[in-house]
């Protein structure tokens, strides 16, 4: 075969192909071809569900309830074919994997406490398909978020009160906790840490705390207001008559712990188990006063500070390295306390603004208030106490010498309550200005107050008149900082205030 007859050839080979492969296609398109006597082809009834919180997922479309009360929705449906007609529509509400209702609208009472997951189905029952809208149901106790006030009657008996920040019709009510028929007496503080849940949802761990009682202390999550962990004698690492006179809590990755102060010593609480004495091994026997244990803000666990009413000064505590919530040295020789000698100690905080943690030391001496500070260096070494700030309580309301709480909020303010007036100053010194004055009404002098926290902007102030003649002689007060106004007055509702805890954020 010539050359040309070659080429001739596969040339014809080719275009053979190429037509044997376009009547394969014309053959497959014609077998699938549509029957126009039995089939109906159109656009799909896509169904769109409104009226209802919307969001990408459903932990952007969170519903939060009150234990008991009922979640009513009614979603607009609609279809894209069918617009209202929702004839050929059935629906499906499902919430904890239980069927709650077959209805377009829901009403559903929640009987679980928690995270409840629920989705909504509407099927076009013509085409099968299925449209779904996913939801979170977060139910909580009704005071999950509120004002607490722990107080204490003519007998020495706790009685605790709350005020719910989540249903704000509710008026201030006396409220029992679970299985703990009797609170006991000498209650001393109700202490809160905010946390956060999986879904972002705030709740509160609350320490309630009571020198003598079967359960000294009890740490409440709000979420259903209950105790998870119950602290007494029995609960301790140690044989103790476990008696606390003084708590303050932190945040853990977990959840929350305590640091409390019980025979003039104090301890770590985690977990229901009350740690061992914290600088057992110290040659001094130090004693902590009620209110004289101070936390460290950033370095807690690490850092800790007192002041030691058997040695008459200020000390502070640290870990070796690595090692956490242990206590074993302290940095006496650096604190000699000299420039405190004859004060009376009225607070003690931390702070972290400068870059590494500083202590300052709130005292009184004759009609004068005293600031003192111990500053860390670089190297992780505190100064001595030094004085950083003086003032003269004769500037200071008609009774300066009358001060009934003090409260230093992480704003970085400081807040004493003198009659029925609460002032300011600055961390930075003690400039001391009225902030908040009450109302003359006649309900008695402050006797605790708290900002809430992290924003402070609302107080929750708690007065007493001793001679009042209501068989309740205590008032609470919540004022609102950028109203310049009390917004809410319960006068004649409680007992004596001895702690209160803001808890609404």
């Amino acid at each position: 075969m010539t050359q040309r007859n070659q080429e001739f050839y596969y040339h014809n080979l080719e275009v053979m192909k190429i037509l044997k492969y376009f009547l394969i296609i014309a053959l497959f398109m014609s077998s699938c071809s549509p029957d126009l006597g039995n089939y109906i082809y159109s656009d799909e009834n896509t169904i769109t569900i409104s009226g209802v919180k919307e969001g990408l997922t459903a932990s952007s479309r969170v519903y939060d309830l009150v234990y008991g009360d009922t979640l009513i929705l009614e979603p607009s449906v609609s279809g894209l074919l069918s617009k209202d007609d929702m004839t050929n529509l059935s629906f499906l509400w499902v919430i904890s994997e239980d069927t709650v209702s077959t209805t377009k609208n829901l009403s559903y009472k929640t009987d679980k406490f928690g995270i409840n997951y629920g989705s909504f189905y509407v099927t076009d029952n013509l085409s099968g398909i299925k449209t779904v809208y996913s939801f979170i149901l977060n139910v909580t106790n009704v005071y999950n978020r509120g004002y607490y006030i722990l107080t204490q009657n003519d007998d020495g008996d706790a009685v605790f009160y709350a005020k719910s920040a989540i249903d704000t019709s509710k008026a201030l009510e006396q409220v029992n906790i679970p299985d703990v028929e009797n609170l006991g007496k000498n209650p001393v503080s109700v202490s809160g840490i905010r946390l956060k849940d999986g879904n972002n949802q705030y709740y509160y761990h609350l320490y309630l705390t009571i020198k003598d009682a079967e359960f000294n202390v009890m740490n409440i999550d709000t979420r259903e207001f209950k105790p998870i962990y119950r602290y007494n004698s029995a609960t301790t690492t140690e044989a103790m008559n476990f008696q606390p006179t003084q708590l303050f809590n932190e945040a853990t990755t977990g959840g929350s712990k305590a640091y409390v102060v019980s025979n003039g010593k104090f301890h770590v609480m985690e977990n229901g188990i009350v740690g061992v004495e914290k600088f057992n091994t110290d040659p001094l026997d130090y004693k902590v006063e009620p209110g004289d244990l101070y936390k460290c803000v950033l370095f807690g666990g690490y850092l800790i500070s007192l002041y030691d009413s058997n040695n008459e000064k200020v000390r502070i505590l640290f870990n070796s390295f690595g090692v956490f919530d242990d206590y074993n040295y302290s940095f006496d020789s650096y604190i000699t306390n000299k420039s405190t000698l004859g004060h009376d100690f009225l607070y003690g905080m931390n702070t972290y603004i400068t870059g590494v943690p500083d202590f300052y030391y709130l005292t009184k001496k004759d009609n004068k208030l005293y600031l003192f500070k111990s500053a860390f260096n670089f190297l992780f070494v505190p100064s001595d106490l030094s004085q950083f700030a003086v003032s003269d309580l004769s500037s200071i309301g008609s009774s300066p010498d009358k001060i009934t709480d003090i409260y230093y909020d992480p704003s970085n303010y400081w807040f004493i309550s003198i009659g029925r007036t609460i002032y300011r100053a600055s961390y930075l010194g003690l400039a001391f200005q009225e902030y908040i004055k009450l109302p003359d009404d006649g309900s008695g002098d402050i006797v605790k107050f708290m900002a809430a926290t992290p924003s402070p902007n609302r107080f929750l102030i708690s007065t007493y008149n001793a001679s009042s003649t209501k068989e309740k002689k205590g008032s609470v007060y919540i004022y609102d900082i950028a109203k310049a106004k009390v917004t809410n007055t319960m006068l004649y509702s409680t007992e004596k205030a001895v702690s209160v805890f803001v808890g609404d954020q």
